[in-house]
């Protein structure tokens, strides 16, 4: 089939009059904040993380810490997405100085770069989605070689997807080219319907149902009504109801019997340096980008779904999905600020901290949980000095006083006690 008159439609379009050019330019702006807002924080995050010299202070532990991460490589990779995704919309600036759109090596490069940023951010959010449930559900940290596997196979995909389409699929003779129009800004032409779904479609709406689905179960194992019992799931319907700043785990009562649970303790209970704890608040935050990212896509979901079942959508909707689709990249940024102290401050919890002890027993953790053991200058301890007030130097530099149970209550000297480390807490993977 030869490339007709109606396709032809697919290369040039005018939108000359005054409220299209808005419609373009708001499009346009909207990019060009989410571009510069992510590129601002990403130049914040690196200069903490690798030139700052005043490591010593909180906030800049924290970013070290959070950045070496997995959840922070991947929102790192989330905020370069929405930086490439910004820098394309911002192209339609010319379309709105034009009055038109036309194909041109600036469609061809806001398509490609378009096709880079909107398959990264659905990957890197489904990505954070998985990491989250994996921590808030199955109470499990992902090994680290699983991090690696994800991060190598994300870009290759985001990178090799936008070469193979116009080097090993288009044909212009018959569908002409493959970055072309669509909609209000320029990506996969009309002619390549299959591919917009392997590209895009596929993976935003992989990202919208499978966060919603996994949320929907972190829903149910917060409020109780989800337990695990001899490795199964159990429907729980004597929950007390949601608990989000808690985790529903250990014993459950469905009847006037007490039945235990299979589901892990508690880190708070079971982890002794806190990590877990600290891991888990965090990906609660992390939560939200996923979900933030499921609601900008909403818009241009409809339109393209739509596209598919042979319905035209009206160009102001398009300029509305345009409009929301490029402002992944703010809502991303507005997020991280609002939520840093939340981030940054649990990421220093889990750096080295001292605790001493009236005993003089000074304690240091390093980031895997590994605690060194100092025992100095040690005397006779009485025994009511099996509870022991301990001291605990905080990320913000305040200190909190709390009580801890001495091991023995009878002591010898301290030159008889060896110096020796003892790694209580097995490393956690990064």
């Amino acid at each position: 089939m030869a490339f007709d008159d109606k396709m032809q439609q697919a290369y040039e379009r005018d939108y000359h009059t005054s409220g299209n050019r808005v419609g373009l330019g708001l499009i346009g702006a909207t990019g060009l904040l989410s571009a510069i807002s992510t590129l601002v924080l990403l130049g914040y995050i690196m200069w903490h993380s690798f030139l700052n010299k005043h490591r010593e202070l909180p906030m800049v532990q924290g970013i070290r810490s959070f950045t070496h991460s997995a959840l922070g490589v991947f929102l790192i990779n989330l905020l370069l997405s929405d930086l490439i995704q910004g820098a394309a919309f911002s192209i339609n600036f010319k379309w709105a100085a034009d009055g038109n759109m036309y194909p041109s090596t600036a469609c061809t490069a806001q398509g490609s770069v378009s096709q880079v940023g909107d398959l990264g951010s659905a990957i890197w959010s489904l990505a954070i989605a998985y990491y989250t449930f994996s921590l808030l559900f199955l109470f499990k940290k992902p090994p680290r070689w699983l991090t690696w596997l994800i991060f190598i196979l994300g870009w290759s995909i985001i990178i090799i997807l936008p070469i193979i389409g116009p080097n090993g699929i288009e044909n212009v003779k018959t569908r002409g080219p493959f970055y072309a129009i669509s909609g209000a800004w320029c990506w996969v032409g009309d002619g390549y319907q299959l591919e917009r779904f392997l590209y895009v479609y596929m993976w935003i709406f992989l990202s919208l149902g499978t966060s919603l689905v996994l949320y929907g179960l972190v829903y149910l194992r917060f409020s109780g009504h989800l337990v695990v019992e001899n490795g199964k799931l159990v429907w729980n319907r004597s929950s007390s109801g949601w608990s989000f700043g808690s985790f529903i785990t250990g014993v459950t009562s469905t009847s006037t019997h007490t039945r235990q649970s299979t589901v892990p303790r508690p880190p708070e209970i079971t982890q002794t340096n806190g990590i877990g704890k600290h891991l888990k608040t965090i990906s609660k935050r992390l939560m939200l980008y996923p979900l933030v990212y499921s609601i900008v896509t909403i818009p241009v979901a409809v339109c393209r779904i739509g596209t598919l079942a042979g319905w035209k959508p009206p160009f102001g909707l398009y300029i509305f999905a345009g409009i929301t689709f490029s402002s992944s990249g703010i809502t991303n940024v507005m997020l991280f600020v609002a939520t840093r102290h939340s981030l940054l401050r649990k990421s220093v919890a889990i750096q080295p901290r001292i605790r001493v002890t009236t005993h003089q027993v000074t304690v240091l953790e390093d980031v895997h949980g590994i605690q060194a053991i100092h025992l100095n200058n040690l005397t006779i301890a009485s025994p009511t000095d099996d509870v022991a007030s301990e001291k605990v130097i905080s990320e913000d530099g305040g200190s909190v006083m709390s009580t801890k149970y001495a091991a023995s209550s009878r002591s010898t000297e301290a030159s008889s006690i060896p110096h020796y480390s003892n790694p209580t807490t097995p490393a956690a993977p990064r």
